[in-house]
């Protein structure tokens, strides 16, 4: 839409516009708000096409949505032939200087057919297609429509990769058009023929049925003019259906290759003719073919590679580590190879290239395909002994790139028990990083750094480093507490990774030493940050709390903490306290412990922590180390500090709370459905004015009555599978529909045959389905009680359907006065909801008389008839709240014809939807 002004569009290319934005948001919800299906949004998006108001720009709009939502908006081979006949009508009806529109009609053509596989369901199409791209991309060296020639050389390089070996017998066609085209398109031609070729190969490879000559008669022999496309008399449809690759089979020996290897060299040498992309698709397909043939030398890539070595362009750049990785010294020296990697070292530090590009080049080198074997993800060896220097990050390198050079850095120095350069190396290296954390900066530069020291640390944690890298941290870490977070992650990983290392408590050790003696007025400065720290040391066995707690209770005495009240400080102090009671045995800490806590009960400024501190020094002085450390993991595990949650952790009896179960305990099954109540007519004449009053009047024709049996989920997880359970209330709720009243039930009993039929009265605000979310809570043994969901209950549009409600003899009268009363009313004004349709359905007679009578029989009025070979059979359908759906269905041996009126057109897209779902029954 941003190609043209909305201001200047007609107003039925806006009203397209809207329907396409609105069917793009949601499918569903526009065919029932626009009272349409798929087929008849299709037919007005193709009529729109027609139209010579619609600005070409809107009509590619259209295209794309037809393009894009073909599995949706096609969902029959009727409907897929239909819109391929059309768009091919519109194709040859356009302006042949309307290149991009007729262009985007075959792409959408080909993306409709692939997507859905139309080779395997109706091969004349995909044929009909392939035949007018041949025709188009014929005439070769034609400037005028070389853009389409193009697009249509890319339509057919995609068939023939989705259905491989399909223009096998047109490869010579191809052969002799990509030497003859001298347009820019000849780089189209190029890829499509390379593609084919590829797959030519393959097929010869894997055939049981192969000559000598099959690759060269291919490609000098025409098998059959380039159009019409033959397939075999045999022909299926699981036929050149694309396979997951297997095992890659060489070409026998005795194939004669003379001509393969001038097709390769005429391809190797129009290289320079393509753009990047082409380039890359071209020299891969070569690459994989001549993999397969032993007797086609790799040296036909040699003086391409050396281009490729040359290039800043990466694309490009990675073809040659791909040449290297299949062909390894076949095709590249050890000469060659070190020259690849010091171009790839310069790639990395290159400042011109991107930062995501830099990353791509380290991950190459990660990944280098050297000649000898290696580990997975290791750096080449020849830059781990003599280029590592080129890995040291530079003034240009991001944060992402220093890191994973840092990284590779690390991989090129052996664990070391001694004082050696490498370790020099290794440190000096962090020092731009380290510069940042001492100006305090937090963030991305901090993270690189405390990644880095984990890198180092996890390979060289049995060495010497690990001593600069403990000085690091622990300076850090006091001068600079802002970084504390960053230090307790460090930790954690190294627990993680390194369970065995005693790192980290040797660390928070020598911390907690040096905080008790730091100075108070620093302390207090950034103590909140101080106390993160220090609830981490008292979270470790093995280390002495006593210190932290002495020097805290000093604090809260020599200082106006306590005076201000600050509720967060308050609870990092307590927290401090809670890492002491959990993991450390009270009686060695009880009195320490207890002082500081009775100063915060008794001293401190703030409510809430004055009761988390009384209630944490109460069960200090009445419980065992046991059950203490039991309290506060449970209110550890609930994330919370408030007293309530503590308190509710203690074991006193209180009343149970509801317990919920995740998956559903019961189960609705649907049993049956209720009939309409009759109304009371005069069997002799029926007034059609007094039939709509009485139904207005009658409350009960609003609604809907289905039966279920509520039973037990044979899966579900309740404790006890033997107790029953009692006080069942049922709660169901949706829009559309009005609120229903919870239903109760008195008491479910288990069993095989144990279940209790439940009657849900459902009364829609509209005739349309709706889905019930459903949840129950009942009541189980020691009176406890539980909650659960249901699975949801769908009210389908066939389970709003009841019988006329009169009596079975009155109703084929009320019928026909129903019919002609629908009809004079929508006659009599355009605004009336009444209306008459016809829907044509691929139902045969036989195959009607079936449905009707399993599915529809409560619906006759009247006896099915024969005449003239046509059987008729007449229904009479209400739906609550008060809509009529009249039906007349007229079928023979091929279809049936199914005449429909009712006084609610808002239902005719879901009746319709319904009796094309009969079709599939």
């Amino acid at each position: 839409m941003s190609a043209f002004s909305v201001n200047v569009l007609p107003n039925n290319s806006l009203n397209i516009l809207r329907n396409v934005v609105e069917f793009r948001k949601s499918p569903m919800t526009f065919f029932v708000s626009h009272m349409t299906d798929e087929d008849g949004f299709v037919l007005d998006l193709l009529q729109s096409m027609y139209s010579e108001e619609i600005p070409e720009s809107v009509k590619i709009q259209i295209i794309a949505v037809l393009q894009d939502s073909a599995p949706v908006l096609l969902t029959n081979s009727t409907s897929i032939e239909q819109t391929i006949g059309s768009l091919r009508n519109i194709y040859r009806q356009a302006d042949s200087r309307r290149w991009l529109f007729q262009s985007q009609v075959l792409v959408a053509i080909t993306t409709i057919l692939l997507g859905l596989n139309q080779l395997a369901e109706q091969k004349e199409l995909v044929v009909d297609l392939i035949n007018l791209l041949l025709g188009v991309i014929s005439k070769i060296n034609n400037g005028a429509d070389r853009h389409l020639r193009g697009t249509a050389c890319e339509c057919l390089r995609e068939i023939e990769t989705i259905h491989p070996g399909i223009l096998m017998k047109k490869v010579e066609h191809l052969y002799s058009m990509i030497q003859l085209e001298r347009t820019h398109v000849c780089q189209s031609y190029m890829a499509l023929f390379v593609t084919v070729l590829n797959n030519v190969v393959v097929y010869v490879a894997s055939s049981q049925t192969r000559k000598s000559s099959s690759i060269s008669d291919m490609l000098c022999n025409r098998k059959e003019p380039l159009k019409p496309l033959i397939l075999a008399e045999n022909f299926s449809g699981n036929a050149l259906q694309l396979q997951p690759k297997k095992e890659t089979l060489l070409l026998p020996s005795i194939i004669d290759t003379c001509e393969l290897k001038r097709a390769s060299a005429f391809l190797m040498e129009s290289l320079s003719l393509m753009t990047t992309p082409v380039q890359c698709y071209v020299l891969n397909n070569i690459m994989q073919y001549i993999a397969t043939v032993p007797s086609l030398s790799s040296l036909t890539f040699k003086s391409h590679l050396l281009e490729l070595f040359c290039t800043l362009d990466l694309s490009l750049f990675h073809l040659a580590l791909q040449l290297k990785a299949v062909f390894k010294e076949n095709l590249i020296s050890d000469t060659e190879e070190d020259m690849l990697l010091r171009r790839l070292l310069l790639c990395t530090n290159h400042p011109s290239l991107t930062a995501a590009h830099r990353l791509l080049c380290c991950d190459w080198l990660k990944y280098f395909p050297e000649n000898e074997d290696k580990e997975v993800c290791a750096l080449p060896k020849k830059i781990m002994v003599n280029n590592f220097s080129a890995l040291f990050p530079k003034v240009f390198d991001g944060l992402d790139t220093t890191l994973i050079k840092l990284s590779m850095l690390n991989e090129c120095f052996t664990p070391s028990s001694s004082q050696d350069a490498s370790i020099s190396i290794l440190m000096g290296c962090l020092q731009p990083l380290q510069k940042s954390i001492r100006h305090g900066i937090t963030g991305r530069s901090a993270v690189t750094l405390y990644r880095a020291l984990f890198q180092y640390f996890k390979k060289h944690h049995n060495t010497i480093l690990k001593d600069d890298i403990f000085s690091l941290l622990l300076g850090t870490v006091l001068k600079y507490p802002v970084f504390t977070p960053h230090t307790i992650n460090f930790l954690h990983c190294v627990h993680q990774h390194v369970p065995q290392s005693d790192f980290p408590v040797k660390l928070l050790k020598a911390t907690a030493e040096e905080i008790v003696e730091m100075d108070k007025a620093v302390i207090v400065k950034n103590l909140n940050n101080y106390l993160l720290l220090m609830e981490r040391i008292s979270a470790e066995v093995d280390i002495n709390p006593k210190p932290i707690l002495c020097f805290l209770h000093w604090l809260l005495k020599n200082s106006n903490l306590c005076t201000e009240g600050n509720w967060l400080l308050g609870n990092n102090i307590l927290g401090v306290c809670n890492s002491c009671m959990h993991c450390h045995n009270t009686t060695d800490i009880f009195t320490d412990l207890g002082n500081l806590l009775y100063v915060m009960l008794t001293e401190f400024n703030q409510l809430d922590v004055r009761d988390r501190a009384r209630f944490y020094y109460a069960i200090l002085t009445n419980l065992s180390t046991e059950k203490v450390s039991r309290v506060v993991s449970h209110a550890r595990d609930s994330m919370s500090h408030s007293l309530s949650t503590l308190a509710d952790s203690i074991n006193i009896p209180s009343s149970s709370p509801v317990q919920r179960y995740r998956e559903p305990v019961l189960q609705l099954t649907r049993v049956s459905k209720e009939g309409p109540t009759l109304l009371t007519l005069p069997s002799s004449n029926i007034n059609i004015k007094t039939y709509f009053e009485k139904i207005q009047d009658t409350a009960s024709l609003s609604s809907v009555t289905i039966n279920y049996r509520l039973h037990f989920n044979e899966e579900s997880e309740l404790e006890d599978r033997n107790q029953d359970i009692y006080a069942i209330v049922i709660h169901l709720e949706t829009s559309n529909y009005h609120k229903m009243e919870d239903y109760q039930v008195s008491h479910l009993g288990q069993g095989k045959d144990q279940g209790v039929i439940v009657h849900l009265q459902f009364s829609p605000l509209y005739t349309i389905p709706t889905t019930f979310s459903v949840s129950a809570i009942f009541s189980l043994a020691l009176s406890r009680t539980a909650t659960c969901k249901l699975a949801d209950l769908h009210v389908r549009f066939e389970d709003l359907f009841l019988p006329l409600p009169v009596s079975p003899e009155l109703r084929a009268v009320l019928f026909k006065k129903l019919w002609k009363n629908i009809r004079d009313r929508e006659q009599e004004s355009s605004n009336s909801l009444c209306t008459e349709s016809v829907c044509v359905l691929q139902i045969a007679d036989h195959k009607m008389d079936k449905i009707v009578t399993e599915e529809l029989t409560e619906f006759l009025v009247l006896p099915s008839t024969v005449d003239n070979l046509e059987k008729k059979c007449f229904l009479g359908i209400f739906l609550p709240p008060q809509s009529h759906l009249l039906l007349r269905i007229t079928s023979n041996d091929n279809k049936s014809v199914v005449s429909i009126a009712t006084d609610n057109w808002k239902i005719l897209a879901l009746t319709n939807k319904y009796l094309h779902d009969l079709e599939h029954r």
